[in-house]
């Protein structure tokens, strides 16, 4: 069992990626080939996003609504640079703020730590698809 997405991004400054977890639980990286892309994410302890959060651009999120948010809502952050890459577990909200024009590659992929995640996120979609006879030892 093997899913590979790999994607080559070439963005603008100001666009980004509004909140999202990524598809079927799958764990995905990112490698920053050029550029800065501020990242905000929130762990899959975290049960909803706060109020206002899921709704707003990238933009507006980190402009306006991060500013608002109480410490304890705030999101962890960071800044990826050119020649760093960002790893991020199944299950981890997150939204990115291009600060400049990036050049990047992305992945998402289904190893031994997020299979049977996967798996159930697959079957819960679609109950007859080909993946929902897929068990943990065909993997």
């Amino acid at each position: 069992f093997y899913i590979h997405s790999r994607w080559a991004l070439i963005s603008s400054a100001g666009s980004g990626s509004s909140w999202h977890i990524d598809p079927w639980n799958t764990s995905a990286w990112n490698a920053l080939l050029h550029g800065r892309k501020r990242w905000a994410l929130y762990p899959p302890s975290v049960a909803g996003l706060p109020a206002g959060v899921a709704s707003s651009s990238p933009k507006d999120f980190f402009g306006t609504v991060l500013p608002t948010l109480p410490t304890a809502d705030r999101p962890m952050q960071c800044v990826l640079r050119a020649g760093e890459t960002m790893f991020l577990p199944s299950g981890w909200w997150h939204a990115v703020l291009n600060l400049s024009p990036t050049i990047a590659i992305t992945e998402n992929r289904v190893d031994d730590a997020n299979v049977k995640a996967v798996l159930e996120e697959m079957r819960s979609a679609d109950p007859a698809s080909a993946s929902a006879s897929v068990t943990r030892s065909d993997a």
